[in-house]
């Protein structure tokens, strides 16, 4: 079951998604802190079948983010391999026009209760680079614990990290 809030929730994506989001991914102010920064319409229509073949799979997978009151994509969240590899990581971005309303810590929250109850993840970790300020607080605000410096993406990030037994702690 995907994840439902007072304002957002997340549904699968589908192929004419990319229509939609290519813009907000091309934006250098959203994806500034994305490794790689802007994507154009290759890449992001490269993602979006990634993660409806991740969906139906039942894999982990990042899943638009929707505002109830009128079905606008705001954003992306979901669960992914961090760089590929076994730890799982709590992703998020929001769209530059939905800033400031505190959307990524109410849908990234909902993301990590869903995961500790509804799968067997044990251990949910999230990176941001130093002078990301905004998403190192939403990390804060959902739980999560700074665990130290970590080298992905060919960066230094400060990773954190949230374990079934600290989540069941703090709700």
């Amino acid at each position: 079951m995907l994840p439902v809030t007072e304002r957002l929730y997340l549904r699968p994506w589908r192929a004419d998604d990319c229509d939609t989001v290519v813009t907000m991914y091309a934006k250098p102010q959203v994806m500034q802190w994305i490794p790689g920064g802007v994507w154009d319409r290759d890449k992001t229509s490269r993602f979006v079948t990634r993660m409806i073949e991740a969906h139906e799979r039942r894999d982990v997978c990042i899943y638009p983010v929707v505002l109830k009151e009128s079905a606008t994509i705001v954003g992306h969240c979901g669960l992914n391999h961090l760089e590929g590899g076994a730890e799982i990581e709590i992703a998020y971005l929001v769209d530059d026009r939905f800033w400031r309303r505190g959307f990524a810590t109410e849908i990234a929250g909902a993301v990590l209760h869903e995961a500790f109850h509804a799968t067997n993840v044990d251990r949910i970790v999230a990176v941001a680079f130093p002078e990301n300020l905004r998403s190192v607080a939403v990390m804060e605000r959902i739980g999560m614990h700074p665990i130290g410096v970590a080298r992905h993406f060919g960066a230094d990030v400060v990773k954190y990290e949230i374990t079934r037994s600290r989540r069941g702690a703090v709700e």
